[in-house]
């Protein structure tokens, strides 16, 4: 694991292993979530790795979940396309590949406290952009995380942020299902096999309602069309029964 190879030498947080490779997504370039400067990078610290041996052989994908702007210090850095996860879908997706060898300072071991990370976190959320390497269980304990490493309280009950977490997350094989509804059914399921959706999807799917009331009038009639050619099931919001009265 990635803590094993860490060393704090008072100021910065220094990698200890062989070799290491961070994959940054090329979302975060388009969302204002990672700048780099060539000698250190400001990115968004939820990011997926590898740490290999010796011998070049790479160990399992973790995360390394610290959910705010960091500064990080690779030695150098490429682009590449990576089947990062293997799945039945077989997604390539391109990342910025940071690497890092022994001696490498990783990151600086204070965290500056910014308003705008929570922000930040709630766009990657509500984007459908974390990672499924993150347990579904542990994506709560990272948003309280965000919100204590800045500082930051929203004055609102445990109970909204589930509500969110749990519509993001989808049933991978239906997903127009939740996931919490899923695994409530069968608590052995992996923790890991949900899908996130974005808003738009969510709008999409649930009902015929709800996707005409987002922005993009073309996509949501296909997806409610889509709705009633195959009979799924549509959830019927609070504001729709109102309506309907």
């Amino acid at each position: 694991m990635l803590k094993d190879f860490l060393i704090d030498d008072g100021e910065y947080i220094v990698f200890n292993g062989n070799y290491m490779e961070m994959y940054i997504p090329e979302f975060y370039e388009k969302s204002k979530l990672v700048e780099n400067y060539g000698s250190s990078i400001n990115v968004f610290g939820l990011l997926n790795l590898r740490v290999f041996d010796d011998k070049g052989r790479a160990g399992k994908v973790e995360t390394f979940n610290v959910p705010t702007m960091i500064y990080i210090y690779p030695t150098s850095t490429e682009w590449r396309d990576i089947q990062l996860i293997p799945g039945e879908d077989e997604i390539v997706e391109r990342y910025l590949v940071a690497k890092f060898y022994k001696g490498n300072k990783l990151m600086m071991n204070s965290i500056p406290r910014n308003a705008d990370n929570v922000e930040l976190f709630l766009n990657l959320l509500c984007r459908g952009k974390i990672p499924t390497t993150i347990p579904y269980n542990q994506i709560l304990n990272l948003w309280y995380k965000n919100l204590e490493i800045n500082n930051v309280k929203l004055g609102v009950t445990s109970t909204i942020f589930e509500i969110i977490i749990a519509e993001i997350c989808r049933n991978s094989k239906k997903p127009e299902e939740t996931f919490a509804k899923v695994i409530g059914k069968d608590p052995t399921i992996s923790e890991h096999s949900y899908k996130p959706a974005n808003i738009r999807e969510i709008c999409a799917r649930n009902s015929t309602f709800a996707a005409l009331t987002f922005e993009d009038m073309d996509s949501m009639i296909v997806s409610s069309l889509n709705i009633n050619k195959y009979g799924r099931q549509e959830t019927e919001s609070p504001i729709e029964k109102i309506i309907k009265m």
